[in-house]
């Protein structure tokens, strides 16, 4: 229910837009959040077990997996906080793509647009409806990729100075019961 100004409201239907795509799902609110909450302290959970056990063996295995994993959750957060700052621009791009390429495959439009000539200035804004989407399309993508390069490289310092440890440890001296 609303006010009947709000029917007419850019801003209002865009909201309504929102809410009505955020809780269409086979999930409520309420039971999402508890989901995250479970996968949350399930992960907390088991790192903190992992750096126990990691604690008992050897003591700069444990620092060396919680910097490369708190390195990991800021950069992590930085690309999270990117894309949530760019989502607008990004569905700017995406709905001026969907609008030109209905009203060019628009049939009822069809006849106008050969009576007025219009192909060619529809097809030059097409093309650069494309351009620009790609453009940010590519940038963001470049962003992600970075990121998740500095993932890879820091789960492979993490994974491979434990193993590099754990491996020199048993050779040297075994394992500690």
């Amino acid at each position: 229910e609303t006010s009947y100004p709000n029917v007419s409201s850019p801003d209002f239907l865009e909201l309504q837009r929102k809410a009505q795509s955020t809780t269409n799902g086979n999930f409520s609110a309420a039971e999402r959040i508890w989901a995250v909450l479970a996968e949350l302290l399930k992960n907390l959970l088991g790192f903190g077990i992992y750096l126990a056990l990691l604690s008992n063996l050897n003591p700069i295995l444990m620092v060396v997996v919680l910097v490369t994993t708190i390195i990991g959750h800021f950069i992590s957060k930085r690309i999270n906080e990117w894309g949530y700052r760019h989502r607008e621009e990004e569905k700017d791009y995406m709905n001026h793509f969907y609008y030109v390429d209905g009203k060019c495959t628009d049939i009822a439009l069809a006849k106008d647009i050969r009576i007025f000539g219009m192909v060619d200035w529809l097809s030059e804004i097409y093309h650069n409806s494309i351009l620009k989407w790609r453009q940010f399309y590519m940038k963001a993508e470049k962003i992600y990729f970075g990121a998740d390069a500095i993932d890879a490289v820091l789960s492979f310092l993490r994974n491979g100075v434990s193993y590099g440890v754990l491996i020199v440890m048993t050779l040297r001296e075994g394992l500690p019961a």
